[in-house]
């Protein structure tokens, strides 16, 4: 909650992620060191994927970044759609793209546009990472979740500056974490269960401080 760390090479970044997610998903910018990362699938962030789709499309007018974004956008507008029950059940809307998906990957591209084709190899290698988020209702389409998670640490830190001490800015990110998770999980942080937990995880914490 403090801010993101930041690793000098995969290895670096693999050791800290020594026990890997095994029973999870890893939401991920395409980076080589989470790509490494050991977990039971990815899920590649189609908010970057969009970005550089809208590169080609402002700078070539190329037809496939039009489709391939049109698709994208689609996908995510079904996530929104989906109910519980319909992850585990066919669902054409689900079958569509995913065809969909295969026709563009197997597109022939125009010569003349440097970069396109090299984005096409990349949606190829990753194809198996792309749509988790409909196979998984809690896997979002993009990681911004996490960037907005800090949001807020950058807030108090640009109006009051900064922590008055390590264990302050400690107890801070805990009780913060708490609040973050209880909200992304739908519950109010304020409900008397709630904040019984958040309470005990303070104690907890004022037992075993760093």
């Amino acid at each position: 909650m403090l801010g993101k760390r930041h690793f000098s090479s995969p290895s670096l970044y693999q050791q800290k992620q020594s026990n890997g997610l095994p029973n999870g998903i890893y939401v991920t910018d395409s980076l080589s060191a989470q790509l490494k990362t050991a977990t039971k699938s990815k899920q590649l962030c189609l908010a970057h994927m969009l970005r550089e789709l809208n590169y080609f499309i402002e700078q070539y007018q190329s037809q496939w970044p039009i489709e391939m974004k049109q698709l994208l956008q689609t996908a995510i507008k079904l996530k929104h759609k989906m109910k519980p029950e319909q992850y585990k059940e066919s669902l054409n809307d689900r079958s569509e793209i995913l065809e969909d998906f295969t026709l563009l990957l197997q597109q022939q591209l125009l010569d003349g546009i440097p970069k396109l084709r090299t984005l096409q190899k990349r949606f190829i290698k990753h194809k198996d990472h792309m749509f988790n988020f409909l196979f998984y209702p809690d896997v979002p389409p993009d990681n911004n979740g996490s960037k907005r998670a800090i949001r807020n640490v950058k807030v108090k830190q640009k109006i009051s500056g900064h922590f008055r001490s390590q264990r302050g800015a400690e107890m801070y990110a805990v009780l913060q974490s708490v609040f973050d998770t209880f909200i992304k999980r739908g519950a109010n942080p304020f409900n008397e269960n709630c904040f019984v937990f958040i309470f005990l995880n303070f104690e907890y914490f004022e037992l075993f401080s760093f």
